[in-house]
């Protein structure tokens, strides 16, 4: 099956709003150690809408991979903690914030204005899930 060309434009221009642009182009300068802080205003002029991306253009691919490496851990952790925890009423708390900080953080740059609250909910049940896990560990033993 061959996907008309409409549908590649659509997603290009209208889903994307010009994302798939910039991904490319901090892909193709892409660096261990990243551009710096000034890479997105002098170099691209926009931002990354993508934290990983992001994260990658200023601080490199070593940056990118270990903060995919988090999300990848968090996820799990609150997967984990759901399907443990099912007798308690909220449950299903950190493994909501965890999807919705991660759905957010593929659009939009979760560490600039708009994201720092989420970014500090998310934080925080990393914390308590962390913490909720320290606590089970101790009443095993």
């Amino acid at each position: 099956f061959k996907w008309p060309k409409i549908v590649f434009s659509y997603c290009q221009t209208q889903l994307l709003t010009g994302r798939n642009y910039i991904w490319k182009r901090i892909l193709q300068d892409i660096c261990i150690l990243g551009h710096g802080s000034t890479y997105f205003t002098q170099e691209i002029g926009v931002g990354a809408h993508n934290s990983i991306m992001e994260i990658i253009g200023v601080f490199g691919i070593v940056s990118g991979i270990f903060l995919s490496l988090f999300y990848i851990g968090s996820l799990i952790v609150s997967v984990r903690y759901a399907l443990l925890n099912r007798k308690n009423i909220y449950f299903y708390v950190p493994l909501g914030v965890v999807m919705v900080f991660f759905t957010l953080s593929m659009v939009e740059s979760m560490f600039g204005i708009i994201g720092k609250s989420m970014t500090m909910v998310f934080l925080n049940i990393i914390g308590v899930l962390m913490s909720s896990k320290v606590k089970n560990k101790q009443l095993t033993e």
